[in-house]
Formats: structure tokens, sequence, C-alpha cells
């Protein structure tokens, strides 16, 4: 299993408060929703519309401790209640998708349903940004999500260009992994069994199509620099034009994309940036290995101060701008969800252990 896999690497073998976690938990039925599934009338299998909403609506679900089959289940069920696709198609693709995904620390299947599950409770816990968007650009959001890193290989865009990989050179060194994930996705759809889109008017499908690239194409990390400037800049709100909805659409999907830190439950916040690092150290590695530029600042992250201090300086540089600029333009979703507090209350934490681990060292 990916997610106990994972939890018997050595790499974080100095952090007892790991050791005594499992990635999986305790898992009961009232929990994932085991006893609440019925038979659609297409024949596909559906969870209670009720219960998935109301869990995948709670910034605290934990889907790690969730198997791929169950999580396979909430998103069809999310998108079916939703939008306007047949549940037996959203089904297909979203277990299409899923088995692309390869066994990575971090970039994997829980993480692109971290991320669907993330924009789903955006949505739910803001009518403004529910109200910016239509429901063609919503349900492109949701084929996007769950696919935004498909047949990721645990390593960025500069190795791929580095290594001169098959990709790099595919895509001119632009964008390699993200061009990707949008090929692949749309490579998929091509079935008429997982066609997302299939049931959008002729007229719709060029916008589909565009707010499904674009949305994926904001989550390589150079943008974020840029988009966060464009945002603290913005003097007004975001309106339902075309340029804005698709902007919006980028900053959702990379909203959700870095949105870990954020996490009420700092357990999980924890879970998923050791997962992250486990990728930046391996990569490390193989950059001394190839003799390739080494990324210096990921040389002391599998050292619980550099660990720690790498989740403090990530969340001051690049996630509190962002975040503060996207939550000064839908204020109610602050409101209602508290992400800040979640946000200042988790950098604490971080401080707290990495002054601890200093402490250790005296």
């Amino acid at each position: 299993d990916l997610a106990q896999a994972h939890f018997h690497s050595p790499f974080f073998c100095w952090h007892s408060r790991s050791e005594k976690r499992s990635f999986m938990g305790d898992v009961g039925s009232s929990l994932c929703g085991c006893n609440n599934v019925h038979q659609g009338s297409d024949a596909t299998v559906i969870a209670d519309i009720d219960l998935v909403t109301s869990l995948c609506s709670d910034f605290k679900f934990d889907c790690l401790r969730c198997e791929i089959p169950k999580l396979c289940l909430y998103y069809s069920t999310m998108v079916s209640s939703k939008q306007r696709v047949n549940s037996a198609i959203a089904s297909a693709y979203v277990a299409a998708v899923a088995k692309k995904y390869r066994n990575n620390p971090y970039h994997n299947f829980f993480h692109a349903f971290s991320v669907t599950q993330w924009k789903f409770a955006m949505l739910e816990k803001s009518k403004a940004l529910g109200a910016t968007l239509t429901e063609v650009d919503t349900l492109s959001l949701f084929a996007a999500s769950i696919a935004h890193d498909v047949e990721h290989p645990g390593n960025n865009n500069a190795f791929e260009t580095a290594t001169k990989s098959e990709l790099a050179i595919r895509y001119n060194d632009k964008a390699v992994l993200e061009n990707h994930h949008v090929a692949v996705g749309l490579e998929i759809m091509q079935s008429d069994k997982c066609n997302m889109l299939a049931q959008l008017p002729a007229e719709q499908l060029g916008q589909a199509r565009q707010v499904y690239t674009h949305s994926i194409l904001m989550t390589d990390m150079t943008e974020h620099k840029g988009m966060t400037e464009r945002l603290t800049a913005r003097s007004e709100r975001f309106t339902g034009s075309p340029a804005d909805r698709l902007e919006l659409a980028g900053v959702i999907m990379h909203s959700a994309d870095v949105s870990n830190p954020l996490l009420p439950d700092f357990d999980v916040c924890e879970k998923w940036a050791q997962r992250i690092t486990e990728e930046f150290r391996s990569q490390y590695n193989k950059e001394i290995e190839l003799g390739l530029p080494e990324t210096k600042m990921w040389a002391n992250v599998h050292t619980p101060i550099g660990f720690y201090g790498s989740q403090v300086g990530f969340i001051d540089f690049m996630i509190l701008p962002f975040w503060k600029a996207l939550l000064d333009k839908f204020p109610d979703l602050e409101e209602n969800a508290q992400l800040l507090e979640n946000l200042d209350r988790n950098k604490a934490k971080w401080k707290k252990l990495k002054a601890e681990a200093e402490e250790e060292t005296k």
C-alpha cells in the first residue's frame, strides 16, 4: 500500500513523532463512508451525496487515511452531484487517471485527491468564489485537479531540463511536467467513457479546455511569484469576465496545490511536509550522483533542524504572502474556515520543534 509503504521509509527515522504514527491510521466505516454507498441509475456505485459533501467540504478531511478506491468513489460522487457529468463517466475518468499516478512519496494520487478536495471545500466555504466561476469553469477544474500531477516522476522541472529528459526535449524545457500532465489528462478524455467534457455543448468545449489547460499550467512553481504579485496589486474583486474567471481558475488550482501548511490538523500537515521533503532529498542525492548542479536549499532537509526550518521559511516567504492576498479578495473564505489562523498555528509548531531540535544539539 502506497501510504503504508511510505511510513516505513528510513528518511525520517530520526523523527520519533513519525515513528509512533501510521499514515493509514485507524479507519472506521463511519469516517470513510464504507456503509453509505448505493447503486446509481447508470449502474455506477456512488456514495451518499450528503455524506461526501460533509466530509469533503471539511478542511480537516485526511485522505491519507482512505484507500484509493474509496477516494475514487468520493471523487465521482463529488463531481456528479455538482456538475453536468454522468457518474459513470466520472468514475471511469478518475479510475483511468489513478492508474497513471506513480508510487511517489508526495506526487501521487493521494495528493491529487487532496488538491481536488481542497478546491471543493474552498467553493463550499466561499459563496463569492462559487458565484464568480461558471459551471463550465468548475467542471473543468474538477477534471484538471485530479489529473494535475498525473505521471509525475517525483522530481521537478529543473531536473528534467538538466538531464535533457525525453519530456524536456518534447516541451522545449518550458513547464515540462505541467505540459505533460495536461497532455496525459486530455489523452484519457479521448475515450468516450472517460470524457468529462462530453456533455458540454460544442460552443463551451473551447472554454472548458482552456480552463483545464491553464489551471494545470499554473501549478508550475515558477508562476508563484508573479501570481502573488498580481493578487497583491489587484485593487478590485474578481468579476465574471472571461479573463478574470480564467485567472481565478489558475489561482484556485495553485492555492489548493500549496495548501498543506494551512491544514487545521498539524499532524496531517506534518505528514505531507515529510513526503515532499523526501522527494526533495531524493532528487538532491540524484543531482550529486549525476554531477548536476545541486539544489543547495535541500542540502540539510534530512536533519531535524533543516526540515523544521524549511517549513518556517516556506510559510514566511511563499505561503503567507500568497494566501493573504487571496483571502483579502475572498474574505468570506477566511471567515468560514480560519485558514490564516491555521497557518499561524502550524508555523508556531514548526518553530517550536526547530527550537527543541536546536536545544538537543547543545
